[in-house]
């Protein structure tokens, strides 16, 4: 009997689990229910998947950890305002990293939404402590150049440019200001208002 070496239930409960066409000749046949079953993992011939459900308990979410090191410093979970959050102040040091652009002494910062109108409107000067809102250091976070790299390619004997995308701005977060500094600076401020300066 040439059905003997295939196991024809087992082959049908497949097919009807891939939701193949069986016509009556079909499931007599091994050999032909054995073709079809490949043919349509071959082809693509709509087949419901039997995947198991992922758990998301071991799913582990990437944890961005400039953002951790600014609610080191200045927790927002008190905060309950949206648009608070993104206003609050955070202490920072600039520096820019694109060789081009270097003759500048900083940069202006604006973010804006249609919503909100400006969230952040700021010229930040580079290597000099200042404040900053939240969105602002975001928006200078993403911003890129891209950086130009000459080399010697000895495939094609001549000198090459190599071209990558590279953040345009170091920020380093610093600790808020203590009671202390905060202090000696609206003294300063007070004998330059006087006009004792």
């Amino acid at each position: 009997m040439p059905n003997s070496k295939y196991n024809l239930d087992a082959l049908i409960a497949q097919a009807e689990e891939m939701e193949l066409p069986l016509t009556p000749a079909i499931k007599k046949s091994g050999a032909k229910l054995t073709a079809l079953i490949e043919n349509a993992s071959i082809q693509d011939i709509p087949v419901l998947p039997t995947e198991k459900k992922k758990s998301t308990k071991n799913k582990k979410t990437k944890k961005d950890p400039f953002k951790e090191m600014i609610e080191q410093y200045y927790p927002s979970k008190d905060i309950q305002n949206p648009l608070l959050k993104a206003k609050r102040l955070i202490r920072v040091m600039v520096s820019n990293l694109d060789a081009e652009d270097m003759e500048r002494n900083g940069t202006l910062v604006q973010v804006t939404t249609v919503r909100h109108g400006d969230l952040c409107s700021r010229y930040v000067d580079y290597g000099t402590e200042t404040h900053c809102e939240y969105v602002g250091v975001m928006a200078l976070k993403e911003k890129t150049y891209i950086h130009k790299e000459e080399f010697f390619d000895k495939a094609r004997n001549a000198k090459s440019i190599r071209t990558s995308t590279r953040p345009k701005y170091n920020i380093a977060i610093l600790p808020p200001l203590t009671e202390d500094e905060i202090k000696t600076i609206a003294d300063r401020q007070e004998i330059t208002l006087d006009g004792n300066d």
